[in-house]
């Protein structure tokens, strides 16, 4: 899951790079005529910049979560490989065209194993060899008195 985060600020980054090539290609097609380059730069690729450290600081976050043992954090991980992979699904379909294929190859390979990346730490956190751990928090949670004093009260 760190490895997810690290993931996202390169897949932010290669966007960047690419930015100049892709927006070369746009013009050409005929769907980015006029202004709706800039409509496309306020509505998809400003915000998915805007949002990448925050993404960055939820994989930390559910990383942190998971590595207690907090049985919420496994629901919410496979909600947010959920959100990456509609994520992906954009990108994916942003490099359908032939024209712009060729330069954003790149966004799409950095998207993409940012999302295996997560597919596999989804699955490892779903394997039977975790479940232990989980069932350790829930049992030492469930074992702790709720005063928080240590001591049995009658």
């Amino acid at each position: 899951m760190c490895l997810g985060a690290v993931l996202t600020l390169a897949d932010a980054a290669t966007v960047l790079v690419t930015l100049p090539g892709t927006r070369a290609a746009a013009v050409h097609d005929i769907d980015f005529v006029g202004g709706q380059w800039h409509m496309f730069m306020l509505t998809v690729i400003i915000p998915a910049l805007a949002s990448t450290p925050i993404v960055a600081g939820v994989w930390l976050w559910l990383a942190w979560a998971n590595r207690r043992g907090y049985a919420w954090a496994r629901s919410a991980f496979m909600a947010f490989v959920g959100v990456v992979t509609v994520g992906w699904f954009f990108v994916l379909n942003a490099g359908g065209g032939r024209d712009a294929l060729q330069y954003t190859w790149a966004d799409l390979l950095a998207t993409t194993a940012l999302w295996l990346v997560g597919l596999v730490a989804m699955a490892l956190i779903f394997t039977q060899r975790a479940s232990p751990h989980y069932q350790r928090r829930a049992a030492t949670q469930a074992a702790t008195p709720a005063n928080g004093t240590g001591a049995n009260v009658a």
